[in-house]
């Protein structure tokens, strides 16, 4: 067996006795010793920390009845198998390096592999190694392995670093900033990468990463699993920036799990889940399509009342809950805007409402007719029952044909078919003037920062009129637009964050960043529970305003920070908490190594050093690194690990942390 491995179970049979009873012995001794590996009374055998010379052992199990009666059993012996959870550095210069290697269970003898060649390699503890070597590779990936000796030679995974010749695309601080903006969070291996292929390589990779495939059968699968898979993926998936924008037009575009719900009775197509895969799969493509798939889907026509909503009858209108919001809401907004999202006045300095109440009555009744999709094998009828297995489809003897007042003072002419008022309506939307900075200016403060300037706004939003190619609402260039704008880059080189930099991080955000930084595993269970501790019970908003208003101005000043509506005594202390109960703690169902931090706790200057480039990009004030450090070194040298956590947990929840610059 391996060290380091789970426990050997033995079990011994005693016949033709009362007293079945056994004495377990290792090599003669009852209960083993530290040398050979102990032995418990249940016949669980737990191997030394090293292995012994010879390295096979006797495990002996003797009636207690009868001694003259034992049976035995040989075990061999041989090294565990090695993990490596981080190697410093990850971007290598061509030419000689030195690496350090940290991770667990590394013995005496282990070699550090470099792209398959062994380096030359120094022990230094069970958690970390040096080596030395020359590197000739050019902007190449090269694996770092760990291989323990015999007895029982053994390979760890793989831990990729980058190589390159000359100086970085980007610095390492400036890959932090944009993966936090383009990421659930950076990660080592990530920022590395970054550095080596530039920001607009790496968006053109993320730009072609596939949606998600769910792990699950999505015709049955639950709410609360969803709900569970959107964190693991968030934090494990590799099509992070489609994410990001997925979780962003999401918060947009709004539905909610207190509404849309499984049926209990009848297996059901998972509203949540189709929700979820639009989004991804809108998220690069065209703002009209996204306003078409959105409209059209099963899951908004159940939460806004759209799906069986009939023309007039019997006195009653048809119901105006999406007419209003697709307006207010997803596309362009209450008043009319400049192309900088400033607000137009009228001659007496009065913002202009941007439709009336008789538009939103001429598209409620256009948007009259749809009923969910039909189930395979049923019947069609006037209302199918609630089903999200596709878009909605029309019932046209349903639809209102009678004439229709729409944005831009159109009237649709009567005796026309629900496609047709649908494509005329939904156009008018796409084209009207607003939705460019209007949809803009929330997605550069979902990715950016809350209070971009005018001039930000401007320029993302010419890019939603024309792409450059002539192209109308292209999420691509505009996504592109917002990450490299010059606004949104400034702080790449070191500068101190002016005061309407950033934003704080919503608690999703906060979660997923604080994971994947420490390397964590989930599946995603107990991590919405603390995300609505926070405030944020995800993809389960109270309302179609979503989690926090976009224009919600931070108590006592002049800033916008929508994300600090949901900040309050309570769901401080609950971030405060998360990040206790991960890092002084535990939560079921998370895994996080900290090797790689004990391993630097001996020079608490090194651990800060590390702790400040990758969560706060180097912006750590002297003030914040001399308290932690105090805070520190007040914990003895020989408790690393204790240190490694108090150090985490201090920077973690620090409000310069919290408020991604």
């Amino acid at each position: 067996m391996r060290l380091g491995g789970a426990a050997q179970a033995f079990a011994a049979t005693v016949t033709n006795n009362a007293t079945t009873t056994v004495t377990w012995m290792v090599n003669g001794v009852a209960g083993g010793n530290s040398t050979t590996g102990t032995i418990d009374t249940s016949g669980n055998y737990r191997p030394p920390a090293a292995i012994p010379n010879p390295n096979t052992v006797t495990v002996t199990a003797t009636s207690t009845a009868d001694t003259t009666k034992q049976a035995s059993a040989t075990v061999t012996l041989q090294n565990p198998v090695p993990t490596v959870s981080a190697v410093t550095p990850t971007l290598i210069p061509a030419g000689a390096f030195t690496l350090t290697v940290n991770g667990t269970r590394f013995v005496q003898g282990a070699k550090v592999m470099f792209g398959g060649q062994a380096l030359l390699t120094t022990y230094v503890s069970a958690s970390q190694l040096t080596a030395t070597g020359t590197a000739t590779a050019q902007a190449s990936t090269v694996t770092v392995t760990v291989v323990n000796p015999d007895p029982g030679t053994v390979t760890s995974a793989d831990y990729a670093v980058s190589v390159i010749s000359g100086t970085p695309a980007v610095s390492y601080n400036a890959a932090v900033r944009f993966l936090e903006q383009t990421t659930f969070g950076p990660t080592p291996s990530l920022i590395a990468h970054v550095q080596v292929v530039g920001f607009d390589a790496f968006l053109n990779e993320q730009f072609a990463a596939p949606v998600t495939t769910l792990p699950f059968d999505i015709n049955t699968v639950q709410n609360g699993t969803v709900q569970n898979f959107f964190y693991s993926n968030a934090i494990a998936g590799q099509n992070q920036l489609r994410q990001r924008m997925a979780f962003a037009l999401g918060q947009i575009f709004v539905v909610s799990g207190l509404k849309i719900t499984s049926n209990s009775t009848t297996p059901s197509y998972n509203g949540l889940a189709a929700w979820q895969q639009m989004l991804e799969q809108d998220a690069f493509d065209n703002y009209a399509k996204l306003l078409r798939d959105a409209t059209l889907s099963p899951v908004m026509g159940n939460y806004l009342d759209m799906a069986n909503n009939d023309k007039p009858s019997n006195g009653k209108n048809p119901n105006e809950n999406y007419a209003r919001e697709v307006l207010q809401l997803f596309s362009i907004g209450l008043y009319d805007l400049n192309p900088d999202g400033t607000l137009k006045t009228d001659t007496s300095g009065q913002p202009i409402n941007s439709y009336d109440q008789d538009v939103v009555e001429g598209y409620a009744h256009l948007f009259t007719g749809w009923t969910y999709p039909l189930k395979a094998g049923a019947t069609q009828q006037k209302h199918n029952p609630q089903y999200y297995g596709g878009p909605m489809v029309v019932v046209e003897t349903n639809h209102d044909t009678s004439a229709k007042e729409i944005l831009g003072g159109v009237t649709l002419p009567a005796g026309q078919s629900s496609s047709v008022d649908l494509d005329a309506g939904l156009a008018a939307i796409a084209n009207h003037p607003n939705v460019g900075p209007f949809i803009c200016k929330q997605l550069i403060q979902r990715l950016v920062k809350s209070n971009p300037s005018a001039a930000y706004v401007k320029r993302v939003s010419d890019v939603f009129a024309n792409n450059g190619s002539g192209a109308r609402g292209d999420l691509r260039a505009v996504t592109r637009a917002i990450l490299l704008d010059a606004e949104a880059r400034a702080g790449d080189d070191g500068t101190a964050a002016t005061a309407d930099a950033g934003h704080l991080r919503e608690p999703a955000l906060y979660i997923t960043s604080v994971m994947r930084a420490l390397n964590a595993t989930t599946d995603g269970t107990r991590l919405v529970s603390y995300g609505s501790n926070m405030g944020q019970n995800i993809l389960y908003p109270s309302s179609v305003f979503n989690y926090f208003h976009p224009n919600y101005v931070i108590d006592g000043t002049n800033m916008v920070g929508p994300e600090f509506e949901l900040l309050g005594p309570s769901t401080a202390i609950a971030r405060a908490n998360f990040v206790a109960d991960l890092t002084l703690s535990t939560i079921s169902g998370q895994a996080v190594d900290y090797s790689s931090w004990t391993a630097l706790a001996a020079d608490p200057n090194k651990l800060m050093d590390a702790l400040n480039g990758l969560f706060l990009h180097g912006q750590m004030s002297s003030t914040m690194r001399d308290a932690i450090l105090t805070a520190v070194n007040a914990v003895p040298s020989n408790q690393p690990d204790t240190r490694a956590k108090q150090a985490l947990y201090l920077v973690l929840t620090s409000p310069q942390y919290q408020t991604q610059q």
